[in-house]
């Protein structure tokens, strides 16, 4: 549905939202392309080594948030 597709924008406009208003109207422009590595981050665990998609996504929210 529409609403499945837009899903994942809308976390990330909320996630920019909360960073223009805590960092004093700052930009981070970088959350685009945190979000594409960590989207091909997680397809490449799940299709090259046969992980579980729940353990790969894990496994990406720690490589991505440090």
């Amino acid at each position: 549905t529409l609403g499945q597709q837009w899903a994942m924008y809308a976390l990330l406009a909320i996630g920019e939202v909360f960073v223009i208003v805590i960092g004093g109207g700052a930009v981070d422009l970088s959350l685009g392309g945190i979000a594409a590595f960590s989207g091909v981050l997680v397809s490449m665990f799940i299709v090259n080594y046969n992980m579980s998609p729940l353990l790969a996504v894990i496994l990406v929210l720690f490589i991505s948030s440090g």
